[in-house]
């Protein structure tokens, strides 16, 4: 059984909603269904939906279709909600958390960060946090907020008679801070609701986007003191790439991580919106804005009509069986359809043949799925490299995670190799008044 799995996030990028009688929804669900049933990369494909500005698109679309023939997780959209303005109320936390327990199996809690945002960077907040400073003397009250929510979702999923399992999210600026983190949430929630837990989430919204964050952040998992009755899965919150996965990799391979490993990105879902999907020999086939131009401009760099007829090749050889078991649809037809007119706006899924609008439907998707796919295949290969000893980070210091079973090894890794990584943490703080003084604290292990 596999013991990674990837939760596909941004659902309603790669699955478009909202096209009522337009398309064959039956078929289509079958067809994704069937594709995830046939196509195993060795980590388990899942899908995430936020339970705040998703609700109608779960309602009455993914779950109408036999939820496409997988598991959902549903985040609490508590980030969408601030992004917007919104308030946090306890009202609203109810409505999300009756959500995910009617349409989860496994859900993400409302965590509250002990982050002060000094100014917004617009676009660019979730690559550049030189906005953000850590407090320290915010942290424990904001963990145990956090275990109170997790300790009312669990009563509410309760009461609905719900399955589904609930994440508690652990935040931290270093590997002592994510452990007294975990320790406070935990002292509220009772013994009682362990069962209801599915496991633990690390979120680096508080240590810094730099490889030693990283690393402090997933090493701080061995310092915790898990209870038996909790799940035994670990999430990792918006890992999309094998260099970013390098770390929680060598970990679980030398054994230091010994959990089912979940994580989550959006960085495939947006293939479709983009254009563009990787092919299993690791080509990049992007496709344009005018299928006939000789040379056409996408938002990530020019591409030739070349990729739009090779790309396509490529998908119906190897989904098309699948595709003509519910029409029968030549290469020709498939091209005519997904090719030949439209490749860049909804118009495509607008027309009034179903066939054809289906057929746009499942091709938006499959360059969402096959992208991860090889990025599933990746990770195995990656995984095969570290255990026969041939992977090479091109950092000594990353590969020596491999050595690292123990808590001792992790100490003395840090000790050794700290200095060694690239390292971008956000500021910390003692209190409030020291981020207006610009008191700065030293960062320890």
């Amino acid at each position: 059984m596999n013991d990674m799995t990837y939760i596909m996030s941004g659902a309603s990028m790669a699955l478009k909603p909202g096209m009522g009688d337009k398309q064959d929804g039956d078929i289509y669900s079958g067809m994704v269904t069937d594709t995830i049933k046939e196509f195993d990369s060795g980590v388990n494909y899942e899908i995430m939906f936020n339970a705040y500005n998703e609700v109608n698109a779960m309602v009455n679309y993914f779950s109408k279709y036999n939820y496409f023939g997988t598991k959902w997780h549903a985040d609490s959209g508590g980030l969408q909600m601030i992004t917007l303005g919104k308030e946090i109320t306890e009202e609203l936390k109810e409505k999300v958390y009756r959500v995910q327990a009617q349409y989860s199996s496994y859900a993400m809690c409302f965590d509250e960060l002990p982050i002060h945002v000094l100014e917004l960077k617009g676009k660019q907040s979730r690559i550049d946090l030189s906005g953000r400073r850590y407090i320290e003397e915010w942290a424990k009250q904001r963990a145990l907020n956090t275990g109170n929510n997790v300790k009312r979702q669990i009563e509410v999923f309760r009461e609905m008679k719900s399955d589904s399992k609930v994440f508690l999210i652990c935040q931290g600026n270093n590997v002592t801070d994510f452990v007294e983190y975990y320790n406070n949430a935990m002292s509220v929630i009772p013994k009682e609701y362990y069962s209801s837990m599915a496991g633990i989430a690390l979120s680096a919204a508080c240590t810094g986007l730099g490889r030693l964050e990283a690393i402090q952040m997933l090493g701080s998992y061995g310092f915790m003191d898990i209870p038996k009755e909790i799940g035994n899965k670990l999430h990792v919150l918006g890992f999309g790439s094998i260099k970013r996965l390098w770390p929680l990799l060598l970990l679980k391979e030398s054994g230091y991580i010994n959990k089912d490993i979940t994580f989550d990105s959006s960085s495939h879902a947006i293939k479709p919106i983009l254009g563009e999907f990787e092919g299993d020999d690791g080509r990049t086939y992007k496709f344009g804005t005018e299928p006939h131009g000789e040379e056409t401009l996408l938002q990530q760099g020019n591409t030739h009509e070349k990729d739009i007829i090779e790309g396509n090749e490529f998908l119906y050889e190897k989904y098309g069986h699948i595709l003509k078991q519910y029409y029968d649809m030549d290469f020709e037809e498939f091209f005519e359809i997904v090719g030949c007119f439209d490749v860049s706006t909804s118009a495509r899924y607008n027309l009034d043949c179903k066939r054809q609008v289906t057929t746009n439907l499942y091709h938006r998707w499959l360059m969402a799925f096959q992208s991860c796919y090889k990025f599933g295949k990746d990770i195995i290969q990656t995984r095969k490299d570290m255990r026969e000893g041939i992977f090479d980070s091109g950092i000594p210091a990353m590969n020596d995670l491999i050595n690292v079973k123990t808590k001792e090894d992790f100490i003395k890794w840090f000790k050794v190799h700290s200095k060694h990584m690239v390292s971008n943490p956000i500021i910390r703080c003692k209190t409030l008044e020291d981020v207006e003084k610009k008191t700065i604290v030293a960062l320890p292990i």
